[in-house]
């Protein structure tokens, strides 16, 4: 299956922060951290601002695609 301009597959994780998830009256908001290996497929999102999105998520069943940002 070819991926196409409008599709960007990439890992991710929610930072381990207060912020990573909010919740409020109008929804919820995520925050993903994506590893700089990733960035290149990513970085298709800022095409899509302003689009609606259809969103599926799959946790990795192993651990080579977790990694930890610090935010400073």
């Amino acid at each position: 299956m070819a991926k196409s301009d409008h599709t960007a597959t990439f890992r991710a994780s929610i930072p381990p922060i207060m912020s990573g998830i909010k919740t409020g009256g109008d929804g919820m908001r995520v925050q993903f951290d994506i590893p700089e290996s990733d960035m290149a497929e990513a970085v298709k999102l800022l095409t899509m601002r302003g689009k609606v999105l259809i969103l599926t998520v799959t946790e990795q069943d192993d651990n080579s695609g977790r990694h930890r940002k610090i935010h400073i």
